[in-house]
């Protein structure tokens, strides 16, 4: 239900995160929509407020909190924190408006079997529980800083936790232009992940993110929209220009991978981009370091309407774990309008590398609006 500018709600809902061509992307990098959405109880502002009706500043904020249940091998009845605080530069009706802000994910909580038997000067559990005073915790899950500014108890948090941050945090700060030209838009965007809050300060991994292009309003004879993106995630804070760079004293941004959840996912999907990969059997990242290029075409001609995508990537495993593999994934949709209520429906699907096996699917339908 809404109240004035607020949204609030429970259950499960498809969204998408962070800036992007949510028409045609290939996928925000935090928050694509690759895994089923999971339940959450979320307050957020829809749109962006404005502080005066025809204000060139506004805002747009929430906050949620969801549960990832108990089917996770490694960690079971662990929890979500999402938050994100995103501002506006301009009018929606300018030509020019500018857009940025950060997303901020947090995996935390729950019970593992299988880390209540690690043992060491910094045990990843108590008894079991990687938040056994989930109160005490939350502070430091909502305000990640406060590990700098006061001591933490160590009766209350594990060891492997103080030192860090509690849980798997992550996210993206992200910046957009909306460029309005006569009759077309012009979406122009980077994301910028993180997982070490220092690669932000410094910039360390600053070439990393996807970086995209969409257009909408062409005025051709066969194509509506284009967009147009390209990932990497080669740096990891490691490498700048191609030259190693040991700013995060030897660590690297561990893209989606971590100690205790083992991977930022849901029911074994991940969360993010699906196209860093997980392997099912340990709950591990595999794949990790990467770049792709891909292609979403949209456009009508006379009866029919289609949607080209095209995606190719450069795959280099992780860190330790390093491999080349070379992947092109294609999908075709194709709408032939009959009448007014019916129209004929043909998808097409192509998966060729070294990365999945090699597949071509079709699909056949028929629609009929009652």
């Amino acid at each position: 239900f809404r109240w004035k500018k607020l949204e609030f709600y429970g259950g499960r809902r498809k969204e998408i995160f962070g800036l992007v061509d949510t028409l045609g992307t290939s996928g925000s990098y935090i928050w694509s929509g690759n895994a089923i959405p999971m339940p959450k109880v979320q307050m957020h502002t829809p749109g962006y407020i404005r502080f005066k009706p025809d204000g060139i500043l506004g805002v747009k904020a929430g906050l949620s909190h969801g549960w990832f249940g108990n089917k996770d091998p490694r960690v079971q009845n662990h929890w979500l924190h999402q938050k994100w605080l995103f501002g506006q530069i301009g009018r929606p009706s300018n030509k020019v408006n500018f857009q940025s802000g950060i997303t901020h994910e947090v995996m935390w909580g729950g019970y593992s079997e299988i880390l209540k038997e690690v043992v060491g000067p910094n045990p990843p559990t108590i008894d079991g529980y990687l938040a056994p005073f989930p109160l005490y915790s939350y502070q430091f899950v909502v305000l990640p800083f406060l590990q700098k500014l006061k001591q933490i108890d160590a009766n209350k948090v594990p060891g492997y936790d103080s030192g860090l941050a509690i849980g798997n945090q992550l996210g993206s700060v992200d910046m957009m232009f909306n460029i309005l030209l006569e009759k077309t838009t012009l979406k122009i965007y980077k994301q910028q992940p993180f997982d070490f809050a220092r690669s932000i300060i410094n910039l360390n991994n600053i070439e990393d993110g996807l970086y995209g292009i969409g257009i909408k309003g062409i005025n051709t004879k066969y194509i509506e929209s284009v967009t147009l993106e390209y990932f990497t995630s080669m740096s990891h804070g490691r490498f700048r220009s191609g030259k190693v760079n040991e700013s995060n004293y030897g660590e690297v941004d561990n893209y989606f991978s971590h100690g205790q959840y083992g991977s930022y996912n849901y029911q074994n999907r991940i969360i993010g981009t699906p196209f860093i990969l997980r392997n099912p059997l340990d709950q591990r990242i595999n794949n990790n370091r990467l770049k792709y290029i891909y292609i979403c075409l949209n456009g009508n001609y006379k009866n029919f309407s289609y949607r080209l995508k095209n995606a190719y990537s450069i795959n280099y495993g992780t860190w330790g774990a390093d491999f080349y593999k070379t992947q092109n994934s294609m999908s075709l949709n194709i709408n032939y309008f009959i009448k007014s209520t019916s129209s004929l429906m043909i998808d097409l699907a192509n998966d060729v590398g070294k990365l999945y096996p090699q597949n071509t699917g079709i699909q056949v339908g028929y629609l009929l609006k009652l």
